[in-house]
């Protein structure tokens, strides 16, 4: 990868994690959160921990973690809508 290639890379890190931190204005976004808007946002675990500054191993950690927690959230949705509908 060329110099400059990698100097554009990181002036959007940059930018991506200046946005984040606006958005989290008063400072209590918690790190979880963070994660969750940069994967929706298409970023791939690597890509995340390279704008927050963490091991790209905990980021996938994290994002494997929420996603279990989101399919243990669909099923327990289902699960009232049956007794719902019964």
């Amino acid at each position: 990868m060329s110099d400059e290639l990698k100097e554009i890379i990181k002036r959007l890190d940059t930018v991506v994690f200046l946005l984040l931190e606006l958005k989290d204005k008063e400072g209590k976004m918690l790190l979880k959160e963070k994660i969750r808007l940069l994967n929706e946002a298409g970023l791939d675990y690597t890509h995340i921990a390279r704008v927050l500054g963490r091991d790209p191993g905990s980021v996938a950690v994290q994002l494997t973690m929420m996603k279990k927690e989101g399919q243990k959230k669909a099923k327990e949705e289902v699960k009232t809508e049956v007794k719902s509908d019964a």
